[in-house]
C-alpha cells in the first residue's frame, strides 16, 4: 500500500515547480513579438515605484500616494494583459495538461519521487489536475476578472472600484492557498483543500 507524501517531499516539489514555470513565464513575457505592452508595464512600474518612494521619504503625502499608486495599478494591470494570458496558458498546460500526461508527476514531484493519485481509486482526468490548481486560482481567475475590470474602469473610470474587486479576489484566493498548506502540514492523511474538492491524493512513488 503506497503510503501519502512527506510534507516536506510536496513543499520542495511544489516550489521546484514554481521556480521552473515563472521562470518560463518571465522568459516568454520579455519578448516583445509576444507581449507588446512589455516596454509600456516596465514604464509604469518605475512610476509606481518611484510613488511609494517618495511617500516613504515622505516628500509627498500617504493619501496623494496613495491616489496617483490607484491610476497606476490600474495601468499595470492594463498592460499586463498579455502576460496574464501566458501566465495562465503556462499554468494550466503544466499543472494539467502536463501533469495528466506523466500520471500524476511534475517535474518537481518527479525528483522528490512523488505523485498525484485518485482518492478513490478512479482514474483522473483533466477536470482533477484543474481543480487541483485552486492555490492559483487566486492568478487564474484574478487575471481573468481584471481583464473584465479594465474594460469597466477604462469607461466609467471607477479606478477605486477596480482596485477593491482585485484586490478581494487576490486576497481571497491567497487565503485559500494558506489553508491548503496548512492541511497538508496538520492532516492526517496530508490532504490539502485543492486534493479534497479535486478528490485526489499525493502519494510516495
Amino acid at each position: 500500500m503506497n503510503k501519502e507524501a512527506r510534507t516536506y517531499k510536496r513543499i520542495v516539489a511544489y516550489l521546484l515547480d514554481v521556480m521552473l514555470v515563472f521562470s518560463i513565464i518571465s522568459m516568454v513575457a520579455s519578448i516583445r513579438i509576444i507581449n507588446p505592452t512589455f516596454d509600456k508595464y516596465e514604464v509604469k512600474y518605475q512610476e509606481y515605484t518611484e510613488v511609494l518612494e517618495k511617500a516613504y521619504k515622505e516628500e509627498i503625502p500617504t493619501e496623494k500616494a496613495i491616489k496617483e499608486n490607484e491610476k497606476n495599478i490600474y495601468y499595470l494591470n492594463k498592460y499586463s494583459v498579455s502576460t496574464s494570458i501566458i501566465t495562465e496558458i503556462a499554468l494550466i498546460g503544466y499543472f494539467v495538461f502536463f501533469q495528466k500526461a506523466t500520471d500524476g508527476q511534475t517535474l518537481g514531484k518527479k525528483i522528490m519521487k512523488i505523485k498525484v493519485v485518485s482518492a478513490s481509486k478512479k482514474k483522473l482526468g483533466f477536470s482533477n489536475y484543474f481543480l487541483r490548481l485552486l492555490p492559483f486560482y487566486y492568478v487564474l481567475i484574478g487575471n481573468t476578472v481584471g481583464i473584465f475590470l479594465n474594460i469597466i474602469a477604462v469607461v466609467t473610470l471607477k479606478l477605486r472600484i477596480y482596485s477593491i474587486v482585485n484586490s478581494i479576489i487576490i486576497y481571497t484566493f491567497l487565503l485559500i492557498a494558506i489553508a491548503s498548506f496548512v492541511m497538508i502540514c496538520y492532516r492526517n492523511d496530508k490532504r490539502g483543500l485543492h486534493d479534497l474538492i479535486a478528490k485526489t491524493k499525493v502519494i510516495e512513488e
